[in-house]
């Protein structure tokens, strides 16, 4: 077994609720509250040795909040810039969405590659970032799996394994934990359905 990273997109902010344009904002209530759900239920919890985050507001409180119960046993949440939000909106911090995504989540999975050598194989990663990004780091375009959240949808998250195969060069392949219901069918990232 490999180690598995669980990719996040995080649960609603406060300009999602409002419509307002807001600089790093936090999270909404209901966004609050649907972490503890979120807490609640993921049944792997204890498993969890890292968290990395991306550093605005509402992915690290998204993280903070979830895996309380992993920080309450010593483990700190990693902020990583590259992990940051991409759009043309002041929540986005108005970075441009072309602006070098494909690039930023190839070193996003290099990174966590180099130090998956490392982990132990039972490891359970967390890393909490957003929407758009979540889809360049698992080099998937065309399924709304990480799209908006919905307050009292399906939790935003999918587990992946990198390949063994060293010919697929820093692929996430998704592992199916079957630990959360969803309301969605499953997503083939097959590269040639691309």
């Amino acid at each position: 077994m490999a180690p598995t990273f669980h990719i996040f997109r995080h649960v609603e902010g406060a300009h999602e609720v409002s419509g307002e344009d807001m600089q790093d904002p936090d999270l909404s209530d209901p966004g609050r509250q649907r972490c503890g759900e979120l807490r609640n239920m993921l049944p792997w919890m204890d498993k969890v040795t890292h968290l990395v985050s991306s550093p605005m507001q509402r992915a690290l409180s998204s993280c903070l909040l979830t895996f309380e119960p992993v920080i309450s046993r010593g483990k700190r949440t990693v902020a990583l810039l590259e992990l940051t939000d991409a759009g043309t909106r002041e929540a986005s911090f108005g970075s441009s969405k072309s602006e070098r995504l494909e690039y930023r989540a190839t070193v996003v999975r290099v990174l966590l590659q180099g130090h998956a050598a490392a982990l132990l194989s039972d490891a359970h990663v967390v890393v909490m970032t957003h929407g758009l990004l979540a889809h360049f780091l698992a080099e998937e375009f065309e399924a709304p799996k990480f799209g908006a959240v919905a307050t009292g949808g399906p939790p935003e998250h999918r587990s992946f394994q990198f390949a063994p195969e060293p010919k697929d060069d820093v692929r996430l392949v998704e592992r199916d934990l079957g630990e959360l219901p969803t309301e969605e069918p499953p997503y083939n990232l097959d590269p040639d359905r691309r």
